[in-house]
């Protein structure tokens, strides 16, 4: 029996230039120079619950249109994951290249995520803590999106 629920999340950034083809050279990509740019990235190992009864939900969806409210009062007190899976439907066999602009709760757009990237969240405060609190507005297509929620 755990005496506690534990979180280890890692992520990495690599920025670079893509260089067009041209002549006999082949498209390619070149890591900047920029020394700010360089080193981005993080992990973390920290307590999420201080027990072992957590529960988990989904609550995948396709969102289309202009922004709309994700569906489902699905608790998000410990955790929120969103992926943009990068297919219009959870059949996963039409491509999208739509991004996704994340709001919660009307604020202006928080964030931006694009076809194959996900955001992890945790402990999120009171506005922000049910996957109805977020709005979802796909750029262009319909996007599938899958959602995990862990609540403490």
């Amino acid at each position: 029996m755990a005496n506690a629920t534990r979180m280890q999340t890692a992520q990495s950034t690599t920025i670079y230039h893509r260089m067009d083809a041209a002549n006999d050279a082949a498209q390619h990509d070149t890591p900047t120079s920029e020394a700010l740019a360089k080193g981005l990235g993080s992990s973390a190992d920290f307590q999420l619950d201080s027990d072992d009864n957590i529960t988990y939900a989904t609550g995948h969806q396709v969102v289309s249109g202009s922004r709309s409210a994700l569906s489902g009062a699905t608790a998000c007190t410990g955790f929120l994951y969103i992926k943009h899976t990068g297919f219009t439907t959870s059949a996963k066999d039409t491509a999208s290249a739509s991004s996704v602009k994340l709001d919660i709760g009307g604020a202006n757009e928080c964030f931006t995520i694009f076809p194959g990237e996900s955001i992890m969240l945790h402990h999120l405060g009171s506005s922000a803590d049910a996957l109805s609190d977020w709005n979802a507005d796909p750029s262009s297509d319909d996007v599938y999106l899958e959602i995990v929620c862990g609540a403490l």
